[in-house]
């Protein structure tokens, strides 16, 4: 009886080993828009027996090989999500051609219409019955939808591996002209409307939300603030405020979270910059997370961000001077496998850039990049499923250098420079589908966004 027991501990204790190597994958997994896409489709049930079709992706122009490759991978994982689906489109299929095979089969028809547009990819979804009698059939052809239902993820690295990619990063730019000279951060995010980018200005005095006017050839273009909202009225001041300030902002559907030094709290705001609410100094690094403010910079380890209140805080002092950060960028991508890896570029105070890469199947990786200033962010900006990380380094007087090191398995490799004037803020931002990642650079008087 005690080999016995002893060889059954064993097969759990591998048993257990398995499953602890497993979840993380599979947590990872569900990172991927695609799986969360079909997840949401899963929901939508027909009630009667249903033929399930997936259109060919709308909204991007692409190469035929791309395309094809795309339409299949799409038709198979949305395809087969429909709940209780008797049949299925084995690929891509016209919504002409689906109407006629699901009423041939007798079933009814689960339409799925993918769409890319503003770097969001979006489903349509339709269940459509067919009218049993003749004459009933003659009046609706069509069949009727009795249940619609719509749903959207931002497009990650799966999805945009297939897109065209840019000649080359930093090789053009536009340039638009900003309301103020005092800007401190720079965001961008659908506040208002899936697909609609917008930019917030983030200056000492004011906040501005707005949308960028394309130059004339040869010409700067446009800031079109939709509103403007004066810090006075918004947030008392930090009794600490820096030297050099820091600010961060995170625009999510409805809401601006916003988070400045010279303030005593962190604010959010709606998409009109109004219905105040209000926490603890932080910067928001990315969405869920924030870095709490100190007296000499940024706390070093991240939180939740703090929960918000809709009465206006006390001034208070901020926390004791420890060492800290003077910039933080924070991703989590999704390679072409659908496995999530973190990573976390910080600027430490002595003008260290370091990168922490985190893996659900690798072991933590640290990279060290050249020495640089407090203006950092992280994407992929050329869709090749490798993680760039944008830095500045001075240049002499009144200049800095753009720099840009592709993060790959081997280390970092320089790819990309640009000198420019002293920046601001540094912000990616998708504004449009068709390459969806932009570098937009707030300077003392305008925005310049490159390729």
């Amino acid at each position: 009886m005690g080999r016995v027991s002893a060889r059954s501990l064993a097969s759990a204790a591998v048993l257990l080993v398995w499953l602890v190597l497993l979840a993380p994958a599979a947590r990872a997994q569900s990172g991927s828009a695609l799986t969360r896409l079909a997840q949401r489709i899963a929901t939508v049930t027909p009630t009667t027996p249903a033929f399930a079709a997936v259109t060919p992706l709308a909204g991007v122009t692409l190469a035929e090989a791309e395309r094809a490759q795309l339409d299949a991978k799409l038709a198979r994982v949305l395809g087969s999500a429909v709940t209780g689906a008797r049949g299925r489109g084995a690929t891509a299929l016209t919504e002409g051609a689906a109407r006629e095979r699901s009423r041939e089969l007798g079933l009814a028809l689960v339409l799925v219409r993918p769409t890319l547009a503003g770097g969001l990819l979006s489903v349509d979804v339709d269940v459509i019955e067919w009218e049993l009698s003749f004459w009933a059939r003659t009046r609706k052809p069509g069949g009727t939808v009795v249940t619609h239902a719509s749903f959207s993820e931002p497009a990650d690295t799966e999805i945009r591996r297939y897109l065209q990619r840019p000649p080359g990063l930093l090789r053009s730019e536009l340039r638009f002209a900003i309301p103020e000279r005092d800007g401190i951060a720079l965001a961008c995010g659908d506040v208002q409307a899936p697909g609609a980018t917008e930019l917030l200005i983030v200056g000492r005095r004011q906040l501005h939300i707005g949308a960028l006017t394309r130059p004339k050839s040869g010409q700067r273009g446009t800031f079109a603030a939709r509103r403007s909202a004066a810090w006075d009225d918004l947030s008392p001041l930090s009794p600490h405020p820096l030297r050099a300030p820091l600010a961060a902002a995170q625009l999510t559907p409805g809401t601006a979270l916003i988070g400045s030094s010279d303030r005593a709290a962190s604010i959010a705001l709606s998409a009109d910059l109004a219905a105040p609410r209000f926490a603890e100094p932080q910067l928001p690094i990315a969405p869920e997370r924030c870095h709490a403010l100190t007296q000499s910079g940024i706390a070093t380890a991240s939180q939740p961000c703090a929960a918000l209140t809709s009465a206006r805080p006390e001034t208070r002092e901020p926390a004791a001077a420890t060492a800290g950060y003077d910039g933080v960028a924070f991703l989590a991508h999704t390679d072409e496998r659908g496995i999530v890896r973190t990573y976390e570029l910080v600027s430490s105070r002595s003008g260290l850039l370091t990168v922490t890469i985190d893996s659900p199947l690798e072991e933590r990786r640290v990279v060290q990049l050249p020495r640089g200033g407090a203006q950092v962010a992280l994407a992929d900006l050329d869709g090749d499923a490798v993680v760039e990380a944008i830095t500045t380094a001075p240049a002499g007087a009144e200049r800095e250098t753009l720099m840009i090191h592709a993060l790959t398995d081997e280390g970092a490799v320089l790819v990309a420079t640009r000198s420019v004037g002293p920046v601001r803020a540094l912000a990616v931002c998708p504004f449009d589908g068709e390459n969806p990642q932009r570098l937009a650079v707030l300077l003392a008087d305008e925005v310049r966004v490159f390729e």
